[in-house]
């Protein structure tokens, strides 16, 4: 997975996993200018929370022990690996039959 957070602080992020979901909130950070103040030359967007975004990454088919998370330039990167011995399951097979035309 791969977030663009530009302008958050690493401490404002919070990543978890809650049941079979990947759990992203993050808290824009606060500014202490006064914006009376200060004469832009261009201005910069207004940075807002984000409120929990939830992506499935199902606990038997992802190693969640092994999750890594790098927060680099605005861009959080995070890598789930899957588990080496996915189980699947195997289906049931179901005869479809033609009804003889009389």
């Amino acid at each position: 997975f791969e977030f663009a957070l530009a302008g958050f602080d690493e401490s404002g992020i919070d990543l978890q996993f809650q049941g079979d979901y990947m759990v992203l909130s993050a808290k824009a950070p606060v500014s202490d200018e006064k914006p009376d103040d200060i004469r832009y030359f261009k201005r910069r967007l207004k940075l807002k929370d984000v409120a929990d975004q939830k992506y499935f990454v199902p606990a038997d088919k992802f190693d969640r022990e092994q999750v890594k998370a790098l927060f680099k330039n605005g861009l959080l990167k995070v890598t789930v690996p899957s588990l080496e011995n996915v189980e699947t399951k195997e289906g049931i097979k179901i005869n479809i039959v033609q009804e003889d035309a009389k």
